[in-house]
Order: C-alpha cells, then structure tokens, then sequence
C-alpha cells in the first residue's frame, strides 16, 4: 500500500425519528475516513502523481468499509460522497489529487455502478476539523431526495503534516422528503443526470422533445468535448453507466445549472 496510514475510523448514522414521526425503515449513512501522512507537506511539488496513487487504492479500501458498516452490498447503496482535509502543511491541490483523478473509478467498482458525478469537498485545517462530505444518488445527481451531507471529526486529525480522506455512502435519502422533482423511482442510471429521464418520463417520443431542447443539448455536447480540461463533462453525457473524476467542478455544476433552468 503506497499510503502510509496513521488511523481508520467507521462512523454510521441511522435516523429513527424525525419532527416525532418514525422513520421506517431508518435512513442510514456510513463514513469511512483514513488518515494518511501527506508526502507532499512543507513543500511544492510539480507532480501530484503519488498522491493520485494514494486515492485510487484509499477509493476502494473506504467504499468497502463504508459498505460493510452498513451490512448492504455496494449494489443497494444509493448516495455517495467524498472530501478531503489537508493539515496546515498542505495545499488544496494535495485534497484535489487524491480525491478526482483516480478514486472514483474503484469506489464505482465497489458499488457496482455510479452514473453521476461523486459530490466533493476539500479543506484545510488542523486537530479536529470537520469533514463536511456531500452526498447525493449515485446513478442520478438531479434526484432531490438524495441532495444531502454527512460530517465526520477526528479529535486528533488531521495533524499538520497529514489529510484526511473520507468516502460516505447511504441506503436511503433524506428522511421525510418532500419538496418534490425527479425521484429514485425515475431513475434510468444512464447519463449520470436526470437527462434521459427527462426525455422518457413522460413516455413521449424523441421527436415530441422540444427542439430547443435538443439543439441545446447536441451544442453543449460538442463544445464541452471539443474544450480543454472538459473530459468529465464529456463523460457525464455518456450514456454508458459510467463517468470520470478527472473534471473541472465549476464548469460541471455551471453546466449542469444549465441543464436544471431547462427541464425545471
């Protein structure tokens, strides 16, 4: 293992009860966090490529645990996250090389699929930072049900030299959720969005589909493929059940606003 790893911890949180109405069955999430020695500390370093490293094995070995604290197989989790906290030490690309180029691939394999794009997050921070870890559904990021978070905190982590990784899964959405839009229901777990469903749901044929809608859709494809540092776009409108970390996060959520403002 190229990571040299100080400590793991498993943390699971289960919702019985919420404004006094039971919950059943119980929302449930799981986090697993390891903390790592940062070999990039104190100093710049050109080329990230061991810190990538580091992520593609912590994405397997923390989606595994998160799995198992919840005594599901990868195929019923439903939401997923990831973050990052760098110690006083480290800079936020050191969070940024662990957690995009190569972890998702085998926290995808873990869960036996993963259309949408993982949510992030990453800090800097000392002894007892929380890690606030997005989450929303795996095969579908448009499912509001799902748009949630997790915090985790370490008393002792992350030291200045280190960063803490943490990988959250859930079985379920939000308790009580109610403020409507695309549900897990819909889902066809196709295009990582809501797209094909949008163009589905209602049962019409392609060609009932606005026009606008299309030529917008067909424009934006090709200009995020044919633009620089856009390869998650990309990969996001491939309908092929899979989608790349290697992505520009604010040109992913500007697009994806996008995409919102016209099937809303």
């Amino acid at each position: 293992m190229k990571a040299k790893i100080r400590k793991i911890a498993t943390f699971v949180e289960e919702t019985m009860r919420e404004m006094d109405r039971p919950i059943s069955p119980p929302t449930r999430k799981a986090a697993a966090v390891a903390v790592i020695e940062n070999p990039c500390a104190g100093k710049y370093v050109e080329d990230l490529s061991e810190l990538m490293a580091i992520g593609e094995e912590l994405g397997e070995m923390l989606t595994s645990r998160a799995v198992a604290a919840l005594g599901i197989p990868g195929t019923a989790a439903e939401s997923y996250g990831k973050a990052a906290a760098v110690g006083e030490n480290g800079e936020l690309e050191h969070a940024a090389a662990i957690l995009h180029p190569k972890l998702g691939t085998p926290v995808r394999r873990v869960l036996g699929k993963g259309a949408a794009l993982i949510p992030s997050s990453k800090k800097r921070g000392g002894l007892g930072t929380v890690l606030d870890i997005p989450l929303g559904h795996k095969d579908a990021a448009f499912v509001r049900s799902h748009f949630d978070g997790m915090e985790v905190q370490l008393n002792d982590a992350p030291r200045a030299n280190e960063i803490m990784v943490a990988v959250a899964v859930t079985d379920s959405g939000r308790p009580l959720a109610r403020v409507g839009g695309l549900t897990k229901d819909q889902i066809k777990g196709e295009d990582g969005l809501r797209l094909t469903v949008a163009l589905r749901a209602t049962g019409q044929p392609r060609a009932a589909v606005p026009t606008f809608i299309l030529t917008f859709t067909k424009l934006a494809t090709h200009h995020f493929r044919n633009a620089r540092g856009w390869r998650g776009v990309s990969a996001a409108l491939d309908a092929d059940g899979s989608i790349g970390d290697d992505h520009a996060d604010a040109g992913q959520v500007s697009f994806l606003n996008a995409v919102e403002k016209i099937f809303s």
